[in-house]
């Protein structure tokens, strides 16, 4: 077996495998002989025909393919004890006959060279609340903890917003049948919540029975509606009275708490943790956007290809394939816009992985058993579950370890960046305002079809 270099470009080079004719005749006979063995000619014991009675029994198509399968195991052994930083390769087209030798093209994809940006180039935006938003978010915050510790009087006059009912309902189809029947349900209603049934429930008193319709689109029949019927019955209507914003709230809402300051305190604290995390967050996206746009991976279109292939052909055996080709105007465009999001993927990946490299971080078994183990709420606490997944998928093994590299990567970049405080005000708020952690709203009714 001969090796020659035909082509060598950014991360991919061209081979060209030539077996001579003296490797062919040799593992001819190997194949021959092994042929033999399982053989059955009339007139001979199995395994025991004459050499030349064989060769005349064996299918010619078969011999090739055997020899084939020889000779692409050869070049797999030489690609992978002989290269480095190896991705994959793929034979390019079948092999060709030269003379009497075999030729097989072979295109080897290697790891692209990535050269990272100087990290104080980085620029991160952080952030920082101000006295007037911290205040705000401690209104704001003890509004719904005062909602949430409020007594429950019963009025028999119409429900309101910031009232509480508690109802039942059934489901009806447009043939009357019933699909669905409700337990006690309670529901807070409030303005912002634009369900139709808050809208229905208001002005409403206890013991009042109504209906409403609603209509959904059908699953099966795109285009087509389905029609459903409510039936409810409201049990009772509360109106919510707060208590008064005192040392005893403050001490209700926990032992550890004295006074309404210590509970201020506390609302500031956990507020700017909130604050502080939600922050964190955008900054690593800041800090993975960058790398975008500023690390040089140096990748040929072919491996956006190779990409390209696998990721369609996973989509097509999943059926999401059409589906999504079908947004597009044609599906040109659509691979188009795959292989954009495919080099933002390779890109952030390698740029992330040379990190990792340089920094020699790494993620041990230990380290992922540990995690999820001290996160169970993050594992539908059930971290024994996910332990079992992680041991026995090696899909699943390598997308948490990935993702584990990832954070701690960010973590790393986040202290070698250059960060830029930005006072956070009332004219910036966004809906990554923190949220009371003793927010608790009632169950929202279910919509059953």
């Amino acid at each position: 077996m001969q090796r020659e270099m035909v082509e060598e470009r950014q991360d991919i080079v061209r081979y060209r495998y030539t077996f001579s004719e003296e490797d062919i005749a040799g593992q001819t006979e190997k194949e021959y002989q092994r042929l033999r063995a399982n053989l059955e000619i009339p007139g001979f014991r199995k395994g025991k025909a004459p050499l030349n009675l064989v060769k005349n029994a064996i299918n010619r198509q078969e011999l090739l393919t055997r020899l084939m399968t020889y000779f692409g195991e050869q070049i797999q052994e030489d690609i992978e004890k002989e290269m480095e930083n190896i991705l994959d390769y793929s034979f390019e087209e079948g092999f060709k006959q030269e003379e009497k030798s075999m030729v097989f093209p072979v295109i080897v994809y290697r790891k692209p060279e990535v050269t990272l940006p100087e990290y104080q180039t980085i620029e991160v935006k952080k952030p920082v609340p101000s006295e007037e938003m911290i205040a705000i978010w401690r209104e704001e915050t003890l509004k719904m903890m005062l909602k949430d510790h409020s007594a429950l009087s019963p009025k028999d006059t119409e429900a309101v917003y910031g009232d509480k009912v508690v109802f039942y309902y059934q489901v009806m189809n447009a043939e009357e049948k019933q699909l669905y029947s409700s337990k006690e349900e309670t529901l807070l209603l409030e303005a912002e919540n634009k369900t139709p049934m808050v809208e229905q429930l208001v002005g409403k008193k206890a013991g009042d029975s109504f209906a409403f319709e609603r209509s959904f689109d059908s699953k099966e029949a795109p285009g087509e509606k389905l029609n459903f019927s409510y039936h409810v019955q409201v049990k009772e209507v509360y109106q919510l009275i707060p208590p008064e914003p005192n040392d005893a709230f403050a001490h209700e809402v926990s032992e550890e708490l004295e006074t309404i300051e210590d509970l201020y305190q506390h609302l500031d604290k956990s507020n700017k943790a909130y604050f502080d995390a939600v922050a964190a967050k955008n900054s690593k996206e800041q800090i993975k956007t960058a790398l975008l746009e500023k690390s040089k991976v140096d990748f040929s279109p072919e491996t956006v290809q190779l990409y390209l292939e696998r990721h369609t052909e996973e989509m097509k055996k999943s059926g999401r394939y059409n589906q999504s080709k079908d947004s597009f105007p044609s599906e040109e465009e659509y691979l188009e816009h795959l292989r954009s999001e495919i080099r933002e993927m390779l890109t952030l990946s390698w740029s992330i992985d040379k990190v990792a490299k340089g920094q020699n971080i790494t993620v041990t078994d230990e380290k992922v058993q540990q995690m999820i183990r001290s996160n169970p709420e993050a594992f539908e606490n059930n971290p024994e579950k996910f332990l079992a997944k992680y041991k026995n998928d090696p899909e699943y093994r390598y997308q948490i370890k990935s993702n584990i590299v990832d954070e701690e990567v960010l973590d790393y970049l986040l202290t070698q960046v250059t960060i830029v405080d930005e006072e956070f005000t009332d004219e910036k708020r966004t809906s990554e305002a923190p949220e009371s952690s003793a927010e608790s709203q009632e169950s929202t009714t279910r919509e059953e079809e």
